[in-house]
Formats: C-alpha cells, structure tokens, sequence
C-alpha cells in the first residue's frame, strides 16, 4: 500500500508538534547530547515524511491518458508502478503512472524530476563521494550510515565514484575560467608524475578474452573475487595552469630563503632532502623558495591516461586565461625528457624552465658522493654552487661536476657525479636563472609538486591500497573537481548531462534553485537570511 498524501501530512504535523513540545517538556537532567540526537533524529524523520509527500503529490502531476516518448511516439496509459527513492533520510517508497506502446515504455515523472536511474539519491551521491575522494569507499560507506538512514555498500560507492566521474573533461571543456588578476601577467603550466600503487588483473580473469580487465574504481583491497597480484605503480601525469603577478627577487634571496636555518639547526633545504628526497625526485613538494602573491586562475588535473591527454587538458585552461593581459607563458617541468619534448610541442609559445628543486637535487647527490658524511662541506658546496646557478653560471657547474667525476675514487662516486652532470648539462638551455628572477618569474614547480601530494598522494597511497587504472582514474578526476572548488558546480552540470543521456531531452530537465539554498546548507549568512 501506498501512503496516502492526507496522512503524510497528518503524521508531518504530529512530529512538528512533539519537535516544539521537546524544548519546554523534556525531563530534567536531559543530557544536550542526548536531547540533540533525538531532535536531530525527529528531523530525519519529519524529512523523509516531506520527501514522501513531495513525491506522492509529484505522482498525480503526470497521471495522463497517453504520455509522448523522447522518440515522438504517443504511449498509452499503461499502470501505477512502485519506485523506491534513496533519500537521505532513508528509503522512501512511492508509485508512478507507468506508459507503453510500440515496444516502449516510460515514467514521465522519473524524467521531469530527474531521478538517478538507479542507486542513491543524487543529495546522496553528492555528499558519499565528498567524503570519498577525502578518505576511503569504506570510511564513507560507514560514517554515512553512522549519522543517516542510509544503507549504502563500498561497493555502491566505488560505482557512484566510477559513474559520476564520467562527466569530469566535459565539464572543463564548458566551464568558465575563474577569474582573472589583471596584474598577474605570468601564464604558468606544471607538470609532473606521480606513482599510483596498481593491481594486476585478476588470475581468473587474465584468460578470458574480451572480458573487462577489472571492475569500474573499486581499490582492490578487501574487495571480493578471486586473488589479484599485487602490480607495479603507474604514474599519473599531474598538470596546473595558473597565472601570477611578476616577483622580482636576487639569487641571494632566493639562497637565504632556501638555507634559512629552523629552530633545529638545520636548513630548510636540509630537512627537506633528509625527510622527502628520494631517487632524484621531491616526493612531497618544494620547500617555499620565494614570498610571492598567490597565483590566480589556478587549476589542476590528474589522470593515468598519459602525458598528452593530461597537457591537452592544460591547453584547455591555457587557451581560456590566455587574454591580452599575460605577458609571459612559460612551463615548468623536472628533467624527464619525454615529459619536456611533450611539453615543448604542446606549448611551443611557452618558455620551458627546469625546476630549481629538481636542479638542486642532482647537486646534492654529487655533493654527497663528493663529500661523504662531511655535512657541513656538502652544504657549502650547495651553497656556493646553486648560487653560481642562479647567477647564470649554470655551465660553469657542469665544468666544475665534470671536474670532480675524474677525481673521483671509485666508480660508484664517479658515475652518481657523471649522472649529476649529464642531468644538469641537458638542461642548461631551461637554466637561466638570472634571467628568469630579473623578470619576476617562477622558478620551482611548488603548485604541481602540492597537487601530486594532494590530489594523488594522499588518496591514493593509503596503507595497503591497490588500484585498477578506472579506479585511480575516477577518483583523481573527482578530487580534481573538489581541488579546484568546482564541486557544486560540477554536481549540476552532471546531472543535467545525465538527464540529456538518460532521458533523452533537455526539456523538463530539473531545475536548480540558487546555490546558496541548495548546496550551502550550514552557513551563518543562509541561517540569517532563511529567519
């Protein structure tokens, strides 16, 4: 049976009545802990009774003799069908008339109000992949269930995650830049890769022609199926645009900012490399190098498809900020060649620089094989030389490591130093250092070295986590989306993109009301105004 619209609004009544009777009838000594959950738990409930009226007084608006399908064929009154809405507030049953003819059949009333064809509510899905793309599937399964009546498996929210990513390119593709700083006239792209812990195919399934490789975003661990070995780490190219007003600085600013000693003795530089330099690469972001202005029109994106598809993405945003206003366009990158060559023929108008931070990396290496556990002369050497770099004298470095890896004394030493010198050698053409601090430029990838930690790091490298490629893929592309603030926004354009692919018109698609009173639910200025 379905419930009748007069008693949802009898029973609405009767639990807004007990909801002011609670403020002056509670017994004494009521703890305000336990007089809130209650509240909180009458709220619920006098919700899901809305929810339930909304639809049932919905259902009588599409109630007709025939109905048109998207196609122009007019289809008969068929009968009145159960559907089940996951709200947040809990399952919510409600019917709807149901048409059909010519080998079609139609809910009007799904299309118009736009439904979610299947699982939860789109309130839902809206707020279980926020805290997704912040922690685990599981984590956001649970602590939605924890406060809400909602029965939502990881399973279910590594599919909603899976689905609700799709739309993520074509939303860049349409959305405005954000806006502009006319001083900032300094047009920077980043890019850089970082590695993704993946799962290898499932045994069962490596067999099997034809068969998908894995199921859409799911981390395989504690997943159910057949055991999965354990595969390597595949890199996600990471790639920012952003503009910045010019910050003219010497190279001995620059070197006093980098080896400003902290409260423990060591410089910045120091605790950096000692904490976080692996293999020649900055696992968690530069050091700040510089006091500047923060950068504006900044956005990031993640993905594993490849370098080109990540640079092809940045080209979008290039092409939106690129007003009459930028001056210079440059890009900043680490040393990896294919990823400069790939770069350079992207953005062919742009000045290519190599990351001060990847620079000073290759120094530290020769000094160290250099030097030994001789700290003091390993810093000195550091000093003496990054400073010769931002000067200009970047060749002279070369000479000087060339120098030291003929005296070295053993092989070892000698082919790290030879490395060093090779790396840096390559490079001296995206070295100009001098030139680039006189004219206010950027010199270290800090905002994509950020985005690497933020976007791809801290969701994806979690204790034990293991990824499917449309796994990570879905994921990165959402945490893009929250990253740049575009998440409300993102969340419309989705679901009118679904309606059009569902439903298959635009027309009577829903309808937004203004932000503010849709997704900025818990805010001082919305209380104030809604009283």
């Amino acid at each position: 049976m379905f419930a009748n619209l007069e008693d949802i609004l009898s029973d609405i009544d009767l639990l807004c009545k007990d909801l002011i009777n609670f403020a002056t009838t509670s017994e004494s000594g009521s703890g305000a802990f336990e007089m809130e959950a209650l509240v909180f738990q009458r709220v619920l409930e006098i919700g899901r009774l809305v929810m339930a009226g909304y639809l049932s007084a919905q259902s009588a608006n599409y109630r007709w003799r025939t109905a048109k399908h998207p196609n122009g064929h007019d289809l008969a009154y068929s009968d009145e069908r159960r559907g089940i809405y996951y709200s947040i507030f809990g399952e919510i049953v409600f019917h709807r008339s149901y048409y059909r003819g010519n080998g079609h059949g139609v809910f009007p009333m799904d299309g118009a109000l736009n439904l979610a064809p299947k699982g939860s509510s789109d309130f839902v899905r809206k707020m279980v992949e926020q805290l997704a793309v912040n922690a685990s599937f599981a984590f956001a399964a649970k602590f939605l269930a924890e406060y809400f009546p909602v029965a939502i498996s990881t399973r279910a929210v590594q599919e909603a995650v899976g689905s609700d990513s799709q739309d993520a390119e074509a939303y860049y593709e349409q959305a405005p830049a954000p806006p502009s700083c006319t001083q900032a006239t300094i047009l920077v792209v980043e890019a850089d890769g970082k590695g993704i812990p993946m799962v290898k195919v499932p045994l069962a399934e490596e067999s099997e022609p034809g068969k998908p490789a894995v199921e859409q975003s799911a981390s395989c661990k504690g997943a159910k199926g057949p055991p999965k070995r354990e595969g390597k780490k595949k890199d996600a190219t990471v790639v920012s645009v952003s503009t910045h007003v010019p910050f003219v600085r010497t190279p001995e600013e620059v070197l006093d900012s980098l080896f400003k000693v902290n409260d423990r003795g060591k410089t910045k530089e120091m605790a950096k490399k000692e904490a976080s330099y692996s293999h020649g690469r900055i696992e968690d972001g530069a050091p700040d190098v510089h006091v500047r202005e923060a950068p504006t029109c900044k956005r990031v994106w993640a993905t594993l498809e490849g370098k080109e598809p990540a640079l092809l993405q940045a080209r979008v945003w290039v092409d939106q900020v690129n007003s009459s206003h930028i001056q210079d366009r440059i890009a900043l990158t680490d040393g990896l060649e294919a990823l400069q060559r790939r770069t350079a023929e992207m953005f062919p108008d742009h000045q290519l620089i190599l990351d001060i931070m990847h620079a000073m990396t290759y120094l530290w290496n020769a000094a160290e094989a250099r030097f030994g556990k001789d700290r003091n002369a390993t810093r000195d050497c550091i000093r003496h030389s990054l400073l010769r770099m931002l000067r200009g004298e970047a060749p002279k470095v070369v000479d000087e490591l060339n120098r030291w890896a003929k005296q070295a004394v053993n092989s070892v030493k000698r082919e790290t130093i030879n490395k060093s010198a090779n790396y840096l050698n390559r490079n001296l053409e995206r070295m100009k250092y001098d030139e680039y601090l006189a004219k206010g430029w950027p010199i270290a990838t800090g905002i994509i070295e950020g985005a690497c930690r933020h976007v791809v790091k801290d969701r994806c490298e979690g204790s034990g986590m293991r990824w499917t490629e449309e796994g990570a893929e879905a994921i990165l592309h959402l945490r893009c989306v929250h990253q740049n603030g575009d998440w409300n926004q993102y969340h419309q354009f989705r679901m009118k993109a679904r309606h059009e692919r569902v439903y298959g018109v635009v027309n009577g698609a829903q309808t937004m009301l203004p932000e503010q009173n849709v997704f900025k639910l818990h805010t001082r200025n919305n209380i104030v105004k809604a009283a």
